[in-house]
């Protein structure tokens, strides 16, 4: 027999080009306020290039949970993630990513894996940010080192979600690639990633910000629907804003 919760939830995924002065619009501090304002109704919020002006996010949101992998000696700027939430939540891992390379070795990328209680469930959540530029080699080492730490640290018996901008799609799309060959390396990274940890995904196959999910055998996430926020306006970053919903089905 099974209990279907009878509640949505919905996970944030926004990539807010965080980005420094002149890297990005010149503007990246008034959008981070915005940004901050129009995410509190999320039960969970995952966001990629935070690299400056998180301060100006968290205080607007003002969620009681905040995670974020921080900048390594050496690195100009910090990994750019940033996990909120007013749910539980407990760190259970953070890493760096051993490889890089091009305009991604400037920062700290890596990711981070919570264990949230979200009404009384415990789901894993991972958020990651991986490699933008080519370069199979490197791609490849940041999906062995999430695949062994997510095999490692999380258990099966809980429910997985696992989100963030992976740089790379489940299908061709001229617009993320740099040529044929680099966009079919990419989907063979990513179909190779999902399908080692048996993992569902969910949205756009074009597109590079993605949710994959996985259920247990006494929670499944039901309902899933996935669609782009039309409440954040699009000219507050270079990328959707994109949400996860889903309910929980309990199995007896």
């Amino acid at each position: 027999c099974y209990f279907i919760k009878n509640k949505m939830y919905k996970v944030l995924l926004y990539n807010t080009f965080g980005l420094p002065g002149n890297l990005s619009d010149g503007n990246s501090k008034e959008r981070s306020q915005n940004i901050g304002e129009l995410i509190k109704d999320f039960t969970i919020v995952g966001l990629c290039e935070v690299f400056w002006h998180q301060k100006e996010i968290t205080e607007r949101a003002q969620f009681t949970n905040k995670f974020d992998l921080k900048r390594q000696l050496l690195k100009l700027v910090n990994s750019g993630l940033l996990f909120l939430t007013n749910c539980p939540t407990y760190l259970v891992h953070q890493e760096y990513f051993i490889k890089s390379s091009g305009a991604d070795k400037l920062a700290s990328k890596g990711f981070i894996i919570l264990k949230v209680d979200v009404d009384g469930i415990f789901i894993y959540c991972v958020l990651t940010h991986m490699q933008a530029s080519p370069g199979k080699n490197v791609r490849d080492s940041q999906t062995i080192q999430l695949i062994q730490a997510i095999t490692n640290y999380c258990k099966e018996d809980i429910p997985l979600l696992f989100f963030g901008d992976f740089n790379m799609s489940a299908k061709y799309s001229s617009i993320h690639y740099v040529d044929i060959q680099d966009g079919n390396e990419r989907i063979s990274t990513y179909n190779f990633l999902r399908d080692s940890l048996m993992l569902n995904d969910i949205g756009s196959e074009t597109g590079i910000e993605r949710f994959m999910y996985r259920d247990s055998s006494k929670v499944k996430f039901s309902k899933c629907h996935f669609y782009e926020d039309n409440k954040i306006p699009r000219n507050l970053s270079d990328s959707p804003p994109l949400v996860f919903q889903f309910e929980f089905i309990m199995i007896a």
